[in-house]
């Protein structure tokens, strides 16, 4: 029995270095969603995203900060001569929080796909025989991801 299960796992590796080697040889297939091309241009869209956003929520806490002082001073002071009403910064700064939980919900989940990746490129390096002690631990920056 031990013998037919290590024929049977043989085949199993065999099968797996021709699937293997059969998808490296063929022509890559045309991707159906274009992605960006490099790492760091992700990271590049993040920060012209998320920069302008965290400089826009500043001014909108300092607009608030202001608002207080002035009523706090004692001076002459009417709402209706700001920029934007303490509602209409409310308002939008409860659309952004929205919008960025939103954006963690989209994170989270490629996260967990990449993970489960990694979970079955390891298994199969594994099998294989070919996996190693590095490629068995966890990704340091998954602590920073995880929900608390």
């Amino acid at each position: 029995m031990v013998d037919c299960m290590e024929k049977a796992k043989e085949k199993l590796v065999n099968l797996a270095k021709s699937s293997l080697k059969e998808s490296s040889e063929q022509k890559p297939t045309e991707k159906k969603i274009i992605t960006a091309s490099t790492q760091s241009s992700l990271r590049e869209l993040f920060k012209k995203t998320f920069l302008p956003l965290l400089i826009d929520i500043s001014e909108l806490r300092l607009m608030l900060e202001d608002c207080k002082l002035q009523k706090t001073s004692g001076r002459l002071f009417q709402i209706d001569s700001m920029e934007k009403s303490p509602e209409d910064i409310l308002k939008r700064l409860e659309q952004l929080q929205d919008d960025i939980a939103e954006t963690r919900r989209w994170c989270e989940g490629v996260i967990t796909q990449i993970d489960r990746g990694i979970d079955e490129a390891k298994d199969l390096l594994a099998f294989l025989g070919k996996g190693d002690e590095q490629s068995q631990q966890s990704p340091s920056w998954k602590r920073f991801f995880k929900k608390k």
